[in-house]
């Protein structure tokens, strides 16, 4: 399962999993860049890579990507942190410490949704997924990893959209609900072809293989594999081979086939062997043991036991005591064999007594290494060995009785720790049970007192039936007065919104309390006038009803522009348009607001110049930012305007600036500057203004 979350992570984080140098060897070679680069954001990337690499070593992992969050921090680089933050969960998920890791994933996942950082919100997510289904949490993951897939989708991308369909497909995969999973891994697979991505399509030939398996559709999983093993061969992938022949071999093994899965094993073995790295994994040498102890050859399951346990020592990993301790087991087995001839060789000696002792020594010599692990719902773990009862009755055949007994000490010691673990669950269930009887008890002594109410209500029905004609005439008066208050509703209703389209909510709410608005004053506001360009000869070529069209047509489009930024609409006069940000209520990014709406305002008028040609018109918006006073004037059609220079400022730029343009002023300009892409005009002369400095605002092209 890990092996094969490696191989996803690499898949979506668009890092190429098929290179040649695998394991140490890239570990090694990455590990020689670092001493060459230069301390920056690409070395950080290097420590985080290396990191991934020791998925198979926890301290390793975590020591590379501390050293990868310290530079980043060095750097003040904030996204290296972030990805640090990932690698930490990623390095405790692969250490099984998945409450670990959930707390570092949770922590990436908030800072990612802070900052608005969608590309790792996604790869947090994803990983988020697959932990709760390595857990057998299907739900969770499920969950999760549909979160992953809406976000893909959103991206409208052919590629992306194939990674979140294979996430989901996993979860599945994990729930188990193999139709299921078929359905989405098939659906990801089209697009892989669609996009000729050999690399996964080939990765997903081989899980759509793996839930045939599962399934026991034995023939349609040699069917995927084989064809995602002719691409993995073709292509050098020696990782994604090796994976696709050990399945290969597992479902010949199912068929009966043993002579056929040995041939997929041994291909397995030839390219660790051709690699010459003695620090290759050795778990690619078990299946042979398991066919050739099942088959009752011995001499090769002990030469490939003695194969791993070199390979082990070489390379000083932890499994020397789990080979020791596999090769004690074989020994075991060829004791026990009565019914089978063996001739003894170089590793098998004469004699039922001499293999029995060969199997107890090398049980010794492996500290009866703990491999069996019992988990519980409390999320503790405890650990027995199932070296134990081999060992016991291999002392116990030599006549080693009182090695035998305290063995047997051990065993039981170890049996009742974990019996201790399991009577503790039990209790906790009980306890669970017990509270849940009660509740059902209470829940049956509320039915009781239900019915015992029921009963009381009845005596009261004939009582109730007296009043019933009084209750008729008074009902009749409420609905009269009901629909009396739903015609006065409906009406208040319809005063009071054509009040909010004359005035600001706060004023309108003002005005109906005291009966009249005082006028205010606002310090920080800003400004937009529009005035459509050559509209007085716009007016020579269109009939006065399609002027007035279009000038509908033009205001009610920028009506919503506006209301989508919060602006405030103050009027239209002819085919000028007023409207102001910051007011009634204050807000920090009124130039922003403003000049956003302006943009996209010239955006719509320029569309619709390039769809209707000369029966529309060229708006030209001019912006300045600076304080009004604002209230309500007149007594008959009043109306909601706002005074001050600002006002006039802002009429000045409309009237200095280009069809197709947005002109602001140096006050807007100062608040704005960072967050769009201004063009200094110069100093230019206003009207009644003198000389004021001008630019141009675009937004900035994010490349």
């Amino acid at each position: 399962m890990k092996k094969v979350f490696i191989i996803i992570l690499m898949l979506f984080s668009n890092v190429n999993v098929f290179a040649q140098k695998y394991g140490q060897q890239l570990i090694d070679s990455l590990q020689g860049e670092l001493s060459k680069i230069k301390e920056d954001s690409n070395k950080v990337k290097l420590l985080l890579h290396i990191s991934d690499c020791y998925y198979f070593n926890l301290d390793s992992g975590l020591n590379y990507a501390k050293e990868a969050e310290s530079l980043s921090k060095k750097l003040n680089w904030e996204k290296g942190i972030l990805l640090a933050n990932i690698n930490f969960g990623g390095c405790y998920y692969m250490a099984s410490d998945f409450a670990k890791g959930l707390e570092y994933y949770f922590k990436s996942l908030k800072i990612c949704e802070e900052d608005g950082d969608k590309e790792n919100e996604k790869n947090v997510l994803i990983q988020i997924a697959q932990l709760y289904g390595t857990r057998g949490d299907g739900v969770k993951s499920l969950e999760y990893s549909e979160k992953y897939l809406e976000l893909e989708e959103a991206t409208r991308d052919d590629n992306n959209i194939s990674a979140g369909l294979f996430a989901v497909a996993q979860c599945y995969r994990h729930v188990p609900d193999y139709p299921k999973a078929l359905e989405y891994f098939f659906k990801s697979l089209a697009i892989y072809k669609k996009l000729g991505d050999k690399n996964r399509i080939e990765y997903a030939g081989k899980c759509i293989a793996e839930c045939y398996y599962n399934q026991g559709n034995y023939a349609r999983a040699l069917e995927y594999d084989s064809i995602s093993l002719k691409m993995s061969t073709e292509s050098h992938d020696i990782r994604n081979t090796k994976m696709i022949l050990l399945d290969v071999g597992n479902i010949y093994r199912r068929l009966g086939k043993d002579s056929i899965a040995l041939e997929y094993y041994n291909r397995i073995v030839k390219i660790d062997e051709d690699a010459g790295d003695t620090k290759l994994a050795t778990s690619d040498y078990y299946p042979l043991i398991d066919v050739y102890l099942h088959s009752h050859n011995y001499s090769k399951a002990l030469e490939y036991g003695f194969k791993i346990l070199k390979k082990c020592e070489q390379a000083d990993t932890a499994n020397t005591k789990y080979a020791l301790g596999e090769i004690g087991k074989i020994y075991f087995i060829l004791a026990k064999d009565s019914a089978t001839q063996i001739k003894a060789d170089q590793l098998i000696p004469y004699g039922k007594k001499a293999n029995l002792v060969k199997a107890r020594d090398y049980f010794l010599l492996s500290g009866i290494r703990p491999t069996l692990i019992l988990f519980f719902q409390d999320g503790s773990t405890t650990e027995t060995a199932n070296y134990y009862p081999q060992l016991i009755e291999a002392q116990k055949l030599l006549g080693d009785y009182k090695g035998a007994f305290e063995n047997l000490e051990i065993a039981k010691a170890l049996d009742d720790t974990a019996s201790s673990k399991i009577q503790q669950g039990l209790v906790s269930s009980m306890e669970v049970t017990h509270a849940a009887n009660e509740l059902e008890k209470q829940m049956a002594v509320d039915q009781v007192a239900k019915i015992k109410k029921r009963n009381e209500r009845i005596f009261f029905f004939i009582g109730i039936g007296l009043l019933l004609l009084v209750v008729i005439v008074i009902y009749r008066n409420f609905l009269a007065q009901k629909k009396s208050n739903k015609i006065i509703t409906k009406e208040k209703k319809r005063s009071d919104d054509l009040l909010l389209n004359i005035l600001p909510s706060e004023v309108a709410e003002e005005l109906k309390e005291k009966g009249s608005a005082a006028a205010r004053y606002f310090d920080h506001v800003t400004v937009l006038f529009t005035d459509f360009v050559g509209f007085t000869k716009a007016g020579e070529r269109m009939s006065p009803q399609q002027l007035v069209d279009e000038l509908d047509v033009c205001f009610k489009g920028f009506d919503r522009i506006i209301e989508k930024y919060g602006i405030e609409k103050i009027k239209t006069i002819g085919d000028a348009y007023l409207a102001v940000s910051g007011l009634p209520a204050e807000d920090a990014h009124h130039a922003e607001n403003i000049v956003n709406a302006a943009l996209d305002i010239r955006d719509f008028m320029l569309q619709r110049k390039q769809q209707h040609g000369d029966t529309t018109f060229e708006v030209r918006i001019g912006i300045h930012s600076g304080s009004v006073v604002a209230g309500i004037v007149g007594v008959k059609k009043f109306a909601y305007d706002i005074w001050g220079d600002t006002v006039n400022t802002a009429a000045r730029m409309e009237q200095n600036s280009e069809g197709g343009k947005v002109n602001i002023s140096q006050a807007t300009y100062s608040l704005v500057k960072d967050q769009f892409a201004c063009t200094y005009r110069g100093d230019i002369a206003a009207k009644n203004k003198g000389e004021m400095s001008m630019y141009f605002v675009e937004k900035i092209n994010k490349v």
